[in-house]
């Protein structure tokens, strides 16, 4: 199966090599010929843009506009494939939203989904443009943090932590709690992205357990 890039590529060829036998436009017929294929191929060229348009889309979650799961999923396969491939290091970082339901309750879900735009909005401010965030489902998100050693990824993780503190987000005068849980865990070639976003997780499960028991991660 074609994939919407080998799609495009293919369309772009066929129209340059078709204008390339074009008749002569000083020729009456040639020239209403070639005036119809040009309307064909911005018909076709709009179409195609409509298309990756909803390909984006597809891959886009609606309400942060962070890649979403499927979009997330594909990209940590390729990123692990590369691992392999070239011997790189990189982590996964799972991300767990403190505090969504309390919040939701006492204010309304609308305060939920600003709870969850600050946090989207100030994090993949804070990473860098060669990391990738997306939002698994609900309020869990996962961040790919590639050429990071294990120290580099921890040391990551406590920087965006920390620059999530000092960013408040006020609600209708009131000052809403934005947290979050986090684990992270390292890439190893031939893993599926399944098993590694389970595995990073449960990482981040512990760390969860470790702040509500007051001990160090």
């Amino acid at each position: 199966m074609q994939t919407l890039n080998q799609c495009d590529a293919n369309y772009r060829k066929n129209i340059i090599n078709f204008n390339s036998t074009l008749p002569e436009a000083g020729d009456p017929p040639a020239a209403v010929l070639a005036s119809q294929v040009r309307s064909l191929q911005q018909q076709l060229e709009e179409a195609n843009a409509k298309i990756r348009e909803l390909a984006d889309l597809a891959d886009t979650d609606p309400l942060l506009g962070l890649i979403n799961r499927r979009a997330f999923m594909r990209e940590l396969t390729r990123t692990i494939a590369e691992v392999g491939r070239y011997g790189l290091e990189a982590h996964l970082a799972y991300i767990d939203l403190n505090g969504l339901k309390p919040v939701n309750d006492s204010f309304g879900h609308a305060a939920g989904d600003a709870v969850l735009c600050h946090l989207a909005h100030t994090l993949s401010h804070l990473i860098r443009d060669s990391d990738t965030m997306g939002r698994l489902g609900g309020d869990e998100f996962g961040i790919i943090l590639s050429h990071t050693d294990p120290q580099t990824a921890v040391a990551a993780m406590e920087r965006l932590s920390r620059g999530l503190e000092k960013v408040p987000l006020l609600w209708q005068g009131h000052q809403l709690p934005v947290s979050f849980a986090w684990g992270v865990f390292e890439l190893q070639p031939g893993q599926k992205a399944e098993t590694v976003l389970q595995e990073a997780d449960r990482e981040m499960y512990d760390h969860k357990q470790s702040l509500k028991a007051g001990t160090r991660h």
